[in-house]
């Protein structure tokens, strides 16, 4: 991985990665490695809102693809072991607005770009066309697929 981080926000499109193999499953359980070793060499951060879209996301596997439910509930398990840092959407909200107004993206993609910036932070993504839209802005914004380049 040429880029290397020790502390980012992290969204849910990357940790839900650990549970389910996804496209790029493989570079999220390389970027978490360092994250469970003691002590740890990676502190990541989140808003609260990453616990219920992984919840979320975890359904929609469920509903869509046929994914054991009690999988899920034994990955919803593991997601709360990990103990991510989070800070509350409700001190997140404002600014995640003007971010999406300003930026065309959801208010929860704005939510975690707030806290990067809040946190002064690189936000790291799976989602490429996030990470798009914030390129030439003094957000740093990360795709997951770039640590490999």
């Amino acid at each position: 991985m040429s880029t290397i981080l020790s502390a980012c926000v992290v969204d849910a499109n990357v940790v839900i990665k650990l549970f389910v193999h996804e496209d790029d499953s493989t570079l999220a359980k390389g970027f978490f490695a360092p994250f469970f070793t003691t002590p740890s060499q990676l502190v990541v951060y989140a808003p609260d809102l990453l616990y219920i879209e992984c919840t979320n996301i975890l359904w929609k596997y469920i509903t869509r693809l046929g994914y054991d439910p009690i999988q899920a509930q034994q990955d919803l398990t593991d997601l709360n072991k990990m103990h991510i840092p989070t800070t509350p959407a409700h001190d997140l909200m404002n600014r995640a607005l003007e971010i999406a107004c300003a930026h065309g993206t959801s208010a929860y993609d704005g939510c975690y770009v707030a806290l990067a910036e809040r946190m002064q932070l690189p936000l790291l993504t799976a989602d490429a066309r996030l990470a798009g839209k914030f390129i030439g802005t003094s957000f740093q914004i990360i795709s997951l697929q770039s640590l490999t380049n």
